[in-house]
């Protein structure tokens, strides 16, 4: 069963990093080189995180591979989680059946392959609703990791952040409800 799930994952991974192995280099985007600047440059300049520029420039040595290997990891990683923690990680499938579906309706495998921090706002969205509403499904080691990669992922850009920051004030709200059921805004 645990080969099965590996065998599984790798082919999700294979399937996001897709875009990146047919283009034979991994996908650019203008705003990628306001990213690497930081480092070089000197100065900060808004919605360019020096964080996910040093990132980044981290796989410069082997022309970005590796930046573009960690981002479809960490993505079938959270979505693996999401998917166990919701009582669908023992279906045969289920993880790569869900990639697949992700990969042919949306732009999934391109943001995961773009030197860019895009693909980090949605995953932390989905780290944070385990972190805040899932929290005894998951392994303490799972629990500590989703909060450094959330805090990374508010790390690569304001906007992410910001998504963030609402989700925690939302969910804040809705525990100090006396009902503890959501409130109108």
């Amino acid at each position: 069963m645990a080969r099965t799930r590996l065998v599984e994952a790798t082919a999700a991974f294979f399937l996001l990093l897709a875009p990146a192995l047919w283009n034979r280099f991994p996908l650019l985007q203008y705003d990628t080189g306001g990213y690497l600047a930081r480092w070089f440059e000197g100065y900060l300049v808004p919605s360019r995180s020096p964080v996910y520029g040093v990132f980044a420039l981290a796989g410069w040595p082997l022309d970005f591979w590796p930046v573009v290997a960690l981002q479809p990891a960490a993505t079938v990683w959270v979505l693996s989680l999401v998917l166990r923690v919701h009582g669908f990680g023992k279906r045969r499938f289920a993880l790569l059946g869900t990639v697949a579906l992700l990969a042919i309706t949306t732009s999934l495998p391109w943001l995961a392959d773009v030197l860019i921090t895009d693909i980090f706002a949605g995953l932390s969205v989905l780290a944070l609703h385990l972190i805040l509403f899932k929290p005894g499904s998951l392994r303490r080691f799972e629990r500590m990791s989703l909060v450094l990669f959330t805090a990374f992922a508010a790390a690569t850009h304001s906007a992410t952040l910001a998504v963030l920051l609402a989700i925690v004030a939302w969910a804040a709200l809705v525990r100090l409800s006396p009902r503890g059921e959501a409130v109108a805004l």
